[in-house]
This record gives structure tokens, sequence and C-alpha cells, in this order.
């Protein structure tokens, strides 16, 4: 579909849902003195924020603790969100981002869609990570303002950015379903490591026992959440204030509006489609220490620590943590072994690569049911070899840290 016909479909479709208009793009930044400007020459990281509508403010609570995370790892580093103004919840941007240590440089009545994100973040030279918090349909990417205000990897000026990236620069998409097409194709076009992921990406929550917990009364223990996080930070947060949030795939295929799916992954997946190098290790080592963990690392941490955030990062959780450590043990054993074909995925697992992923769907974007697609299948071709993309990932992430042979 052409970008003309795109526009129009979705400006109807924006019509049709009765888009509420009220929009805005806020502008902030951790810490710093009230006088302070934005420097575009720094070394920044970029948190993105879209509207969570029935979510609230989850995306923005995941996108603040995330940037304490690179405060604590890179005091010296620029920290700016930028995010959609979220309609559903009374406080407004200039009262939350205020309340949880960031200070609101700008805020308009502008619209944040792709073409204005694209304008705001082109303003900094010094990019050294991207993290896009918003929902994300695997058709056509994250929605920002509105489900007619999208980023996506076709956005006009997407591929500009390019020159903006610093060495062991990353991009995670933790949006739904953002590893199918989102993910390998902004690699491509951005030349840095990008994760994405392939089922739907649930909140998590850290828990009293220091593990993280899926948002919800039936995936977590019958306890406590926790007060505090302070492990990886330096010094603590309060979770009650809105911190220790984060987001993490399901560890089964996605069911919802965008489609009834038999197959996926319940971790990132990492994309670099010019194969696997130095560029490729660099980014996927600064990508796994700025990981909000029950397992924090640094770039120096010793083997065993890498281990289990490298395991942390792709095993499952259930309400039992059980099952987090049966895949700990499992893992372990399977790379040993030279079992690659394990994997703690429930249904189909895809078969990928670091360009991409197998799959086959018949759906395409079209006006008449382009918002809802619950019949939308997605399974893995039934030529498919068997998937070793779970014991493969985290062998990459051991030759990145140099404690595996690399291929």
């Amino acid at each position: 579909m052409g970008k003309l016909a795109r526009l129009s479909f979705l400006m109807a479709l924006g019509l049709a849902l009765g888009v509420n208009h009220a929009n805005a793009i806020t502008v902030a930044t951790l810490g710093g003195n009230p006088e302070d400007r934005l420097d575009f020459d720094k070394e920044t990281s970029l948190l993105i924020v879209g509207r969570g509508k029935e979510m609230g403010r989850l995306f923005g609570q995941a996108a603040v603790t995330k940037g304490y995370r690179y405060r604590a790892l890179v005091p010296e580093r620029q920290i700016v969100v930028i995010a959609a103004r979220e309609t559903w919840d009374s406080e407004k941007e200039t009262e939350f981002y205020p309340r949880m240590g960031y200070r609101v440089l700008h805020t308009n009545i502008a619209s944040l869609t792709g073409v204005s994100l694209i304008r705001e973040m082109k303003r900094f030279k010094k990019i050294a990570s991207v993290d896009i918090y918003a929902h994300t349909a695997w058709i056509v990417g994250a929605s920002l303002d509105s489900e007619v205000s999208r980023f996506d990897e076709d956005t006009s000026g997407v591929g500009e950015l390019r020159s903006r990236f610093v060495p062991g620069a990353f991009a995670i998409l933790h949006g739904c379903n953002s590893g199918f097409k989102m993910g390998p194709s902004l690699a491509e076009k951005w030349n840095i490591p990008v994760l994405g992921s392939l089922a739907a990406a649930d909140f998590q929550r850290l828990h009293s026992s220091n593990e993280w917990y899926y948002n919800e009364s039936s995936r977590a223990p019958d306890t406590d959440w926790a007060d505090t996080i302070e492990r990886g930070f330096g010094s603590p947060l309060n979770c009650k204030k809105g911190f220790c949030i984060r987001l993490k795939p399901d560890g089964f295929p996605y069911q919802g509006a965008w489609g009834s799916f038999d197959a996926g992954l319940g971790f990132f997946k990492a994309f670099c489609p010019w194969g696997e190098d130095a560029k490729c290790h660099e980014g996927l080592r600064s990508a796994l220490v700025s990981n909000v963990s029950s397992y924090p690392i640094t770039a120096e941490s010793d083997a065993e620590s890498v281990k289990n955030a490298v395991k942390e990062s792709l095993c499952p959780m259930g309400k039992s943590p059980a099952i987090r450590e049966k895949c700990f043990r499992d893992l372990e054993k399977a790379a040993g072994d030279g079992n690659r074909a394990y994997t703690p995925f429930i249904g189909d697992s895809l078969s990928c690569s670091l360009k991409g992923c197998e799959y086959d769907t018949p759906c395409k974007p079209k006006l008449d049911d382009f918002r809802v697609r619950p019949d939308c299948q997605l399974r893995r071709p039934a030529a498919s070899a068997p998937s070793t993309a779970f014991v493969d990932e985290y062998l990459l992430y051991l030759r990145a840290f140099g404690q595996a042979q690399t291929r």
C-alpha cells in the first residue's frame, strides 16, 4: 500500500474510532538544574512513550524506571523522554514526570506521530540507545498518540537517523509483536542491534523476593510486591510511587486484537542483519547491561553473573519461581550438551536468525479489517527447520561477552 493510500485509510479509521484529539508532545530529561537546556551534541538515551490508553501510565512508569538504570550505569549521559499525552490518566505530564524526578523541558499541542517523533529524534547527534514503550501491532508498528499516529520501519525519514547512533548503540522495542517486521527492518536501516518481541509483551512488577512477576494476581505469588528497588540503581526507588515496572514477552503465542498466533518466542529477540561481528556484540552487551533485572550486571561482571543475567532475560516466569529456576537449569544443560532445540516456550517456537524470523501469514493491512484482526493467523512454516532460537540466543550473548567460542 502506498504512503498516500495508507495515510488516507488511517485518517478514515481515526474518524471512525472517534480519536481523541487532545494531543501533546512532552519532552523531559532526568535530573539537572532548572536552567539547563538539552545538549544535542551530548551522548543521549532516548525513551519514547506512546499513549497507554487502558494501561494508563504503565508505559511511562516502565520508561522512567529504565531511565534511572541508565543513570546508574552512565551518570554523565543525557536521559530524555519523548512522550505522547496520556488521556486515560488525570495526572498531567507536567505533574507525572517531575514527580518521578524528570524535568519537563517543553510540552506542546502537536500530535506525536511517526514523522514528528523522527523530527524530535534527529535533533540528537549522539544517540546511545532508543527504548520504545508503546502498543505495537505487528502489521503497522507502534501506536503513539492514537491508532492512527504510528511509527514503524516505513515512517518517512527513519533511515536518516542512521548517522546519529554512537558505537555500541542499540534499540529495544518493548511493545507486543515488535520483532516480526519492525525489529529486523529498523536494525537494517539504523545499522544497530534492535531487540523486538515475538509475542505479547506484558507488564511485570518487582516482588518482595526480588523476582519480576507479571502484574496480575493469577501470575504472581500471594505475597507482597516490593516497596523499593535498589540493586542496579545505586540508590533506592520507591515502587509505590510508580517505579519498579518493566515489560517482558509472554512465554506463549499472541492472542489478541491483532490475531490468533500459533507460534512466537518468549523473549526480546536480537537482530543484527549484517551478521554477527564486533558491532553486533558491542550493542548486545550494552543492551543486556541496561536491563532492569533481578541480576543487574556491568560490562566487567564475572562469567556467572553474566550467565544469570542472560538467563533471566530469556526464561519465562509463572506464579511460582520454580518455572524460571527449571529454565535456568535446563538452558545451561542444553547449551552444554549441544541440545540447541531446547525451548520452554508453550507453543511452536519460530526459527530465527540475526536477519529475522520465519513465519507464514495471509494477513495484510486493509481498511475494512485494519483495527481488529482476531482472525489473523500466524504460524511457523511447515518446511521450517526445528527452532533453535532459544539456545542460540543464549550462546549469542555469551559470545558477545567472550564466554563462548565465536562462530
